[in-house]
């Protein structure tokens, strides 16, 4: 993964009432995880990372991504996450505290996959960052 913000994890959370275990969440770019301004997005700024998804003979088809945003987060504002399939605006997903979202994206003969989150706030309050539950390639 190239560029800043995503902080790669194993902790629990609980996004509408139930306790899940995330792998990573997209946030500011910042020196420590785990602060507070990483643990969110700024009003106004992309956070944006890139990944080389592997070549070989077996090329993925299928990425399932599972993404969602603590009950407890104390910013209750939108954030967007969207994803870029070789360079291309592919989709977008909108979600706020105590939602998850499950994507599943078509990879086949993609070679990079873009990431980008941002906030959405009207009154430029912070957003939350953004959580990734499952990130399964196939």
């Amino acid at each position: 993964i190239q560029g800043g913000g995503y902080y790669p994890e194993n902790q629990n959370l609980v996004i509408g009432f139930q306790v899940f275990t995330f792998i990573a969440y997209l946030g500011n770019p910042s020196n420590t995880a785990n602060d507070y301004l990483s643990q969110n997005l700024k009003p106004n700024k992309k956070t944006q990372v890139a990944c080389k998804l592997p070549s070989s003979n077996k090329n993925p088809r299928k990425l399932t991504l599972v993404i969602g945003i603590p009950d407890n987060h104390y910013q209750s504002n939108i954030s967007r996450l969207s994803i870029y399939k070789d360079g291309q605006f592919y989709e977008s997903r909108e979600l706020t505290k105590g939602q998850k979202i499950e994507w599943i994206v078509d990879v086949a003969n993609v070679k990079t996959l873009g990431l980008e989150g941002q906030c959405l706030s009207t009154n430029d309050k912070y957003c939350p960052a953004i959580y990734f539950l499952q990130d399964d390639l196939e």
